[in-house]
């Protein structure tokens, strides 16, 4: 990898056109990160964290859900740091180590006495999720089924649902072309997706087709009618929300589909191009039995994570057989031949012990990389070489439940049982002593390749 100055010399001498020269950027800041101490979150809570989301319109925001039934709200701006909300700075300036603590946080409030519209959650926080408009307010979702809209001024629910008896996963529509929001619900203790108009808090309709719970939940970026799901039985269905029932389901992704190069083709929308056959001729779109996917699978354990890629022509995913795959959906769905490993000579690039895995993408420049939870770890993986995981972070004392990106400086934000949130990555603005060692390191490195190569040659 070559090193910053190597990259300006190569810019300024005309070897780098202006697209690759930020392309090679953006590629290395979002590789090489490192434990940050700017911003420091003061984290309070007292159980694990399975739930961070930072705001997707200024990065600036950051939500956190909790075991201990709370959620607390982070502003990672100069006014959200120790020193300015206490009055010795205010302008969050002239301190590289600033510190922030939460803005505002929820109330746990006891079991047995929920009331129509409580004050906050009374078990675990499973999910959180900003409304895609502004930051005004916000979801969260907790183990006993309990989804709740907030007001972040006021940091009260307004609203609460109770759809499915407990909830696992949560996941909020965010597309531009939609008027309304929709909000995908999945439990491990019902095989149907649940979706819900945020709006009136109305359930519209089931996806029906798993044979067991749902683990996770994912929309398409280019598609605002698909939503795909991952489930205790192994399989990964995309479903056309447009519909009802199981005839919703567009197609299982099989990962003994062969390669089929005449089917490659243009994303069609909704996916229909991967559509299943039998599927399609079920006789009744009542008849649930039948739209189990026959002995198709696609991991050879229950699926611990999925997510589209940015451009939707891909899904990524990984279960519990250990495997991360990368499937194909501009063709016939199959899994493409790219592998990933956490060690070498071991075939698991993800816990096997887990069924549910953190997992994010980072899509900069021409690569993308794929972080995961793996113990106390974070291993971060070229999508599009698969092998080894190029950086492995380590940071946690115990187990990574939750991740997230911020797009704008490529950091990422990481949960665990711990208790802590931590920062990885180069924050804007940066301390230009450690970014220059850092450069001093990767120059020398460089310089010591290049002479062993040509020691070699001698």
């Amino acid at each position: 990898m070559e090193s910053l100055p190597s990259l300006l010399y190569q810019r300024s001498t005309g070897n780098y056109r202006k697209v690759q020269f930020r392309n090679e950027i953006a590629t290395q800041k979002s590789q090489l990160k490192l434990l940050n101490s700017n911003p420091r979150i003061a984290s309070p809570h007292e159980g694990a964290i399975p739930a961070l989301q930072v705001d997707r319109n200024e990065g600036r925001f950051l939500l956190s859900g909790s075991f201990d039934s709370t959620v607390c709200v982070f502003d990672l701006s100069k006014w959200g740091t120790d020193s300015y909300l206490q009055g010795g700075n205010k302008s969050g300036r002239g301190n590289d180590n600033q510190v922030y603590r939460p803005v505002a946080r929820s109330v746990r409030v006891p079991r047995g006495n929920e009331l129509e519209t409580p004050h906050g959650h009374s078990h675990s926080v499973v999910a959180v999720s900003w409304y895609p408009v502004d930051t005004g307010a916000f979801i969260s979702a907790s183990a006993d089924g309990a989804v709740l809209v907030w007001s972040t001024g006021s940091m009260k629910p307004v609203i609460q649902w109770k759809p499915l008896p407990s909830v696992s996963c949560m996941n909020l529509s965010t597309s531009q072309g939609r008027s309304d929001s929709l909000l995908a619900l999945g439990s491990v203790d019902d095989s149907c997706v649940r979706l819900v108009d945020i709006r009136s808090g109305a359930s519209s309709h089931s996806l029906v087709g798993h044979g067991k719970g749902i683990t996770c939940l994912d929309w398409s970026p280019t598609s605002d009618i698909t939503v795909a799901s991952g489930s205790l039985d192994g399989t990964i269905r995309l479903w056309d929300i447009r519909k009802s029932g199981c005839r919703s389901c567009v197609t299982v992704l099989d990962r003994d589909q062969p390669f089929d190069a005449s089917k490659s083709r243009p994303l069609h929308t909704a996916y229909s191009h991967l559509a299943n056959n039998r599927l399609e001729k079920m006789a009744s779109p009542n008849n649930y039995k039948n739209s189990k996917s026959n002995g198709i699978i696609s991991h050879g354990g229950s699926i611990s994570a999925l997510l589209f890629t940015l451009d939707g022509s891909r899904l990524v995913s990984t279960g519990t057989d250990g495997k991360l795959q990368v499937w194909d959906l501009t063709g016939n769905g199959h899994v493409l031949p790219t592998s990933f490993s956490s060690r070498p000579n071991n075939q698991q690039a993800v816990s096997r012990l887990r069924t549910k895995v953190p997992m994010i993408l980072q899509d900069f420049g021409k690569d993308t990389t794929v972080w995961t939870g793996h113990g106390s770890e974070i291993l971060g993986y070229d999508l599009n070489k698969g092998g080894l995981p190029q950086q492995v972070l380590v940071g946690h004392m115990y187990t990574v439940t939750s991740l997230d990106r911020v797009d704008h400086s490529m950091q990422v934000f990481s949960g665990a049982m711990d208790g802590m949130i931590l920062v990885w990555g180069s924050p804007p603005g940066a301390s230009s002593k450690r970014r220059k060692e850092r450069e001093r390191d990767w120059s020398q490195d460089r310089q010591k390749r290049i002479r062993t190569i040509k020691d070699s040659d001698k």
